[in-house]
């Protein structure tokens, strides 16, 4: 398959996918989230991270019931954890931003 050259990122547009069938609603927020850090900061771990931070959060807003804010839980504990990597280049300012060589 084509991935036009981006590494990463796959798996977190593939849960994006998934849960856009549990809330609609909560899930375009989230994405919204991602957007709006990805454009301010340049950088898409950020936005995953906070993306996915905020879809727990956002679960709660819509009231998805138990079972779908469980699941955006478990999502988003296994997208932060997935970035702990990038959280220290983050921090530390090395953490590559989107159009940087």
């Amino acid at each position: 398959m084509p991935w036009f050259g981006f590494r990463g990122g796959k798996g977190v547009a593939t849960a994006l996918g998934a849960l856009l069938v549990l809330s609609p609603p909560a899930v375009l927020c989230s994405l919204g989230v991602f957007i709006v850090t990805v454009a301010l900061s340049r950088m898409v771990s950020l936005g995953s991270i906070l993306g996915a931070a905020f879809l727990a959060l956002f679960g709660v807003i819509f009231r998805c019931g138990f079972w779908v804010n469980t699941a955006f839980v478990v999502v988003a504990v296994v997208v932060i954890l997935g970035h702990r990597g990038n959280m220290g280049r983050t921090l530390a300012g090395t953490e590559r931003r989107l159009g940087a060589r």
